[in-house]
């Protein structure tokens, strides 16, 4: 069902021309990780897994404290010794 829904807002996304709804489809393409092609702005495979992302971040933030997040954050940019690198949370919220 939740699947279905999701199939239903990316497609809603897709063939939207509000402009209003352009910074979420750039949000849930960068979120995918995929490359668009010189002059494609969006395609519904990206915007989809952009969709999962986003709900699983949403899930995670409904889940964990802010703390609790950086945290795991901070241990894990320490086991790839990237702990100079990491800011923290706090510093954007």
């Amino acid at each position: 069902m939740i699947a279905a829904q999701a199939c239903v807002i990316v497609w809603a996304l897709d063939q939207s021309t509000d402009t209003q709804v352009a910074p979420l489809r750039q949000m849930l393409v960068r979120l995918s990780g995929r490359l668009m092609k010189h002059g494609v702005d969006w395609t519904a495979p990206a915007l989809l897994a952009g969709m999962w992302n986003l709900m699983a971040i949403i899930s995670a933030l409904e889940q964990y404290s802010l703390d609790e997040l950086e945290q795991m954050s901070q241990l894990l940019f320490q086991m790839l010794d990237l702990e100079d690198e990491f800011k923290g949370f706090k510093e954007h919220v």
